[in-house]
């Protein structure tokens, strides 16, 4: 055999060899891909206890016979909590189906105010209560949206000129500041920057935000507020 059929042989033999050892890898990454579906939950095992031990099974029946606890667990007296709940009961009522239990309206307002009072992660959150990541992070959204609905109308009406009036005369009367209709300030609201933003919602501060913009009266309640505007730009998105 001449040399040039001996360096012929060893480069396909190096080439079976490589060819081998990738068909054998990727037979493995199948079977690790198989190994990992066959390993997945219908609901996870630690979410089916959720009637018996995540935190409104626990807690949330003590801690209506504590009101002084129901407070600093979330930020909100007893008896405003069951007002707001009455308020926004119908919008956070779902049917139960052939698969699984509705999670009710009073845990879905108690985990989204335990969210709005702590600031805890939808992770922290999950584990708490029982309830899935994704399910939480649907739960505060639709929550927050149900509460804006039914509230705005009472606590933050749309201003009148009988509203600015009031508001220059409390100035008037606390500050001897007159023919003033409202202290107006803004916040920077940190966020993770949103997919596909580029720096539109990157401040001068050095993060990425989204600005509330706020005017309060004499007494430092919100006569109206806007919520949206782009970290950097400033263009508003929505107002309320």
């Amino acid at each position: 055999m001449d040399r040039a059929t001996v360096r012929l042989s060893r480069a396909y033999r190096r080439r079976l060899i490589t060819f081998v050892l990738m068909m054998d890898r990727e037979q493995s990454e199948k079977t690790d891909r198989a190994s990992r579906r066959q390993r997945r939950f219908w609901v996870h095992p630690l979410l089916t206890e959720r009637g018996t031990k995540g935190h409104f099974a626990s807690l949330y029946h003590d801690l209506k016979n504590h009101p002084e606890k129901f407070v600093s667990f979330c930020r909100l007296p007893l008896e405003a909590f069951d007002r707001l709940l009455e308020l926004v009961r119908r919008d956070l009522t779902y049917q139960d189906t052939q698969m699984r239990k509705a999670i009710t309206a009073e845990e879905r307002l108690l985990i989204t105010l335990r969210f709005l009072a702590t600031g805890e992660s939808y992770a922290s959150l999950h584990l708490q209560f029982r309830v899935g990541k994704s399910t939480i992070t649907k739960i505060v959204r639709c929550t927050c949206s149900a509460i804006w609905q039914k509230l705005q109308p009472i606590v933050m009406p749309s201003p009148t000129e009988d509203t600015w009036q009031r508001v220059a005369a409390g100035f008037q009367d606390v500050a001897k500041f007159p023919n003033c209709i409202g202290a107006v300030d803004g916040k920077h609201v940190r966020v993770l920057q949103p997919a596909h933003s580029g720096s539109k919602f990157f401040n001068y501060k050095e993060f990425f935000s989204i600005v509330l913009m706020a005017v309060a009266d004499a007494h430092s309640k919100f006569v109206c507020i806007d919520v949206g505007a782009y970290g950097s730009t400033g263009d508003s998105r929505s107002t309320s």
